[in-house]
């Protein structure tokens, strides 16, 4: 089965808070990201410096030129009407990326903040995997009082 990030959206988020809220801030985090050294491709792992953040859509992968691109992460702003229940999933084999991908699912369910829209789980713990990590670059990009919420997140999922 492997290492899994888990995440269901049984509604749609909002295109205001999307737009105002969601965005600029992955965009942050993506940004730290690659400041810190690491590199992200597009959906498909080839290096892109195009905007992984779009109006309806958070897509990104390790890059697969540093053998980091495992499975793609997509988040979507509208439901998926093939899954009612909004089920989504992604494996990231513990690679560089996973950070960012626990550090988004953290941002998005604390932006969100109703888990009947958008709620999130993993097979990592807080000891193992990259929680730490991602509510440190949350932290820093972010500011201390979004890492707190999000590491309260964290500690739910456990």
């Amino acid at each position: 089965m492997g290492y899994t990030h888990y995440w269901e959206q049984p509604k749609t988020i909002p295109q205001e808070t999307w737009n105002n809220r969601v965005m600029p801030a992955v965009d942050k985090l993506i940004q730290e990201f690659m400041v810190e050294g690491l590199r992200l491709g597009d959906g498909f792992g080839a290096y892109t410096e195009d905007k992984l953040v779009t109006e309806n859509t958070i897509c990104f992968n390790g890059a697969e030129e540093c053998n980091e691109a495992y499975e793609t992460f997509r988040v979507e702003r509208e439901t998926d009407s093939r899954s009612p229940e909004g089920f989504n999933c992604c494996k990231t084999q513990y690679r560089p990326y996973d950070k960012l991908v626990v550090a988004v699912l953290m941002t998005v369910t604390a932006i969100v903040d109703d888990k009947s829209v958008f709620n999130w789980y993993s097979d990592g713990s807080v000891a193992e995997g990259n929680f730490d990590a991602a509510c440190r670059l949350i932290c820093k990009t972010l500011g201390e009082d979004f890492n707190a919420l999000a590491t309260v997140i964290a500690t739910q999922k456990t």
